[in-house]
């Protein structure tokens, strides 16, 4: 193949640019849907962390005698 005037070879000129993505750690914080899974991961660990707080005094208010 005669590229430009010179002999080239078919192998030699395949240059396709590469698919190839690289993502960075400050590439993945910068989205929006992983601060989005921290945000709720955070607010159901403390949403939780409330309600076994709260049930055994709810509990206890009613006069249940069975506590968690």
């Amino acid at each position: 193949m005669i590229m430009n005037g010179e002999q080239v070879s078919p192998m030699e000129n395949t240059s396709a640019p590469s698919s190839n993505i690289e993502w960075t750690l400050a590439d993945f914080l910068s989205t929006y849907r992983y601060w989005a899974v921290f945000f709720s991961s955070l607010l159901l660990a403390i949403g939780g962390q409330g309600f076994s707080t709260v049930l055994p005094l709810i509990s206890q208010m009613t006069g249940n005698s069975d506590t968690i």
